[in-house]
């Protein structure tokens, strides 16, 4: 029995379609080919922050974001009704 750890961008675009981890193991026993995840599907990801700019790679969520930019738009809109 053979067992390698590949990089998934080793594979063709279907597999790595299919597989959704980067590493994956491939194992050849009595000429049959099988390749598993390599990572464990309850390891936690990081988080990256979707946002460009000053707010890339800080810990801003969209939603947050977005709340913020409610309270901007509400505060600007009560200055201009009692400016």
């Amino acid at each position: 029995m053979t067992e390698i750890i590949l990089d998934i961008n080793a594979l063709p675009s279907y597999l790595t379609s299919k597989l959704h981890s980067k590493k994956v193991k491939v194992s050849e026993t009595n000429q049959v080919i099988t390749i598993v995840s390599a990572e464990e599907p309850n390891t936690p990801k990081n988080y990256t922050c979707p946002f460009l700019g000053i707010a890339k790679d800080s810990k801003l969520t969209v939603d947050t974001f977005l709340d913020w930019k409610r309270k901007e738009r509400e505060a600007e809109y009560e200055k201009e009704l009692y400016s």
